[in-house]
């Protein structure tokens, strides 16, 4: 998502920069990206004091900015809010909105999605960040449907699709041989710890089947890692249950990842944004989640008969990979016609979001 933020806002020709805070990735991620490092305005200490008497222009040569200095704030949390997450998450984002608000900041909150706000205390803290904003835009329909049943102001709550459709990649810079018959099976470490505890006991031994299905098919299955640091634990236990050899695939670059899997034949994934980077590239998907996103992605890119569960046997696996090999090019062009409509969606929203958050620039 990061990525497509600076994407877009490389064509302000460094009018536009972007600050993080300080727990964003590491220093080399941030310095790799070209982001300012916000200083942090709630930690005092001596080193706080310090950054405090210290000229502008000196922690600017340091890439280090104070709040103050930011005009306006974007959140693209992807999925942050909602009862599936800790209430102290929304209460803090909340006080810290409120702040911004004081401050004359313009806050928007990206495509991603929400709820459901079944939860008193977490309905009310959200309901909170929602008074502050001046836009927010729910990645899909179930979402926008979850915000507006806390109640907001209908000018300000928007439908856009999830920003990293827009990323630009070089599918060409890898090897033209991937699509011939590679399939991408892309774990999530969530599907262990987000869902029931059948669904959890069922996710491991469904991936084998998944693997062991499509090379019943002819297919070379591989393993890829969309998040090297929680999803290496899946693959080793698959590695060891396989008993043969199956490649893992580990990148932790996003747009080489994105540009892995356009050159897939097919994918089966739990990450959302892996199944985004190949739907987005009209590559055949089969999708298995833990949340109301991936049915409403699936719908989005027209091809809602293309959900598994942890607990479909052997037989519902196979019969969805025979159709993605079978009507291939047709779904194909289906998925290049939704990836295009949504993509001219993206534009709209960022003409919008822009004349939002530019406005104190000018």
């Amino acid at each position: 998502m990061l990525v497509a933020i600076k994407q877009h806002y490389a064509a302000y020709d460094g009018r536009v920069q972007l600050a993080v805070t300080p727990w964003f990735g590491s220093y080399a991620d941030r310095a790799k990206y070209g982001l300012l490092q916000k200083v942090d305005p709630l930690r005092w200490g001596r080193g706080r004091l310090g950054m405090s008497i210290l000229p502008s222009s000196f922690k600017r040569s340091y890439g280090l900015v104070e709040e103050s200095d930011i005009k306006a704030v974007i959140d693209a949390s992807g999925f942050a809010f909602g009862d599936q997450h800790p209430v102290e998450r929304s209460r803090r984002f909340a006080s810290d909105v409120e702040r911004w608000k004081k401050q004359g900041k313009q806050i928007v909150l990206l495509p991603q999605a929400f709820g459901p706000f079944e939860k008193p205390a977490l309905r009310d803290a959200f309901r909170r960040i929602l008074d502050q904003v001046d836009l927010v835009y729910a990645r899909d329909t179930a979402s926008f449907e979850h915000i507006r049943s806390v109640g907001t102001d209908k000018d300000k709550l928007l439908l856009a699709p999830d920003i990293t459709l827009g990323v630009r990649v070089d599918r060409a810079s890898e090897s033209s041989q991937e699509g011939t018959s590679t399939v991408y099976v892309v774990p999530n470490s969530r599907m262990l710890d987000k869902t029931s505890k059948k669904e959890a006991g069922a996710y491991i031994p469904f991936l084998k089947r998944c693997i062991e299905a499509t090379g019943r098919q002819g297919l070379t299955p591989k393993l890829l890692l969309h998040d090297t640091a929680e999803d290496h634990v899946i693959a080793d236990e698959l590695v060891r249950q396989a008993g043969t050899g199956i490649d893992v695939v580990r990148e932790p670059d996003p747009v080489r990842l994105k540009s892995i899997l356009g050159n897939a034949r097919l994918v089966i994934g739990s990450r959302f944004h892996a199944l985004v980077g190949a739907l987005s590239q009209a590559i055949p998907t089969l999708a298995v989640g833990w949340s109301h996103k991936y049915d409403t992605l699936m719908n989005d890119f027209e091809c809602p008969d293309m959900v598994l569960s942890p607990n479909d046997n052997g037989e519902r696996i196979e019969e969805l990979i025979q159709v993605a090999i079978r009507d291939h090019d047709t779904l194909v062009l289906n998925l290049q016609r939704a990836g295009d409509r949504m993509r001219d969606q993206l534009e709209d929203m960022w003409r919008t979001v822009d004349s939002v958050v530019l406005a104190n620039l000018a």
